[in-house]
């Protein structure tokens, strides 16, 4: 009985010293990842889900195609006045970046917007962060599309945002000629 209890208080030690520090610090960096998000090309998104073998990618991807490529109702955030495109409830949004603050008010047309694409017109106008977290009043948001008018990299988007892990972040250039 006693061989048995000194097993048991040594494997406790054991526990204590290795498995608990090594707990923790696995929780640590899986805390980090939930901060972080990857942000993809939208065509590569798109062609990702097309080829995926499940069909509830190749929905996400026709649904993300058409919300980005097709017309839809939609309003436009311009000169600090929203348009709106149709009679309906609008699913895709646009607004320029410089015009992001306008997000966190209150809207009745943001409520049903799925997909929201942002102009970014120019990487060194860039003061503000948007807060996907407190886009609270889209509460239909599963997309957000950065649309660089220059060349623009994943690390640079990332950093136009703070991430919320319920809305997927995409990015894509339209350089004018």
């Amino acid at each position: 009985m006693k061989t048995l209890i000194s097993k048991i208080e040594k494997e406790s030690k054991l526990y204590k010293v290795v498995v608990m520090p090594l707990f923790f610090i696995s929780v640590l960096f899986s805390d980090m990842s939930l901060f972080s998000q990857n942000v993809i090309e939208l065509k590569s998104a798109i062609n990702s889900f097309d080829k995926s073998v499940t069909s509830s990618d190749q929905i996400k991807a026709k649904h993300l195609k058409s919300l980005a490529y097709e017309l839809n109702p939609m309003f436009i955030y311009k000169n600090s006045r929203i348009v709106s495109i149709s009679d309906e409830k609008p699913i895709v949004g646009e607004i320029e970046f410089s015009q992001i603050q306008s997000l966190y008010l209150k809207n009745s047309l943001y409520e049903s917007v799925e997909f929201l694409r942002i102009m970014v017109s120019n990487p060194n106008q860039i003061s503000n962060v948007l807060n996907i977290n407190l886009l609270t009043h889209f509460k239909s948001l599963k997309y957000i599309l950065f649309v660089c008018a220059f060349k623009c990299t994943p690390n640079f988007v990332e950093s136009l945002f703070i991430p919320d892990l319920r809305v997927s972040v995409f990015y894509s250039q339209e350089i004018p000629e």
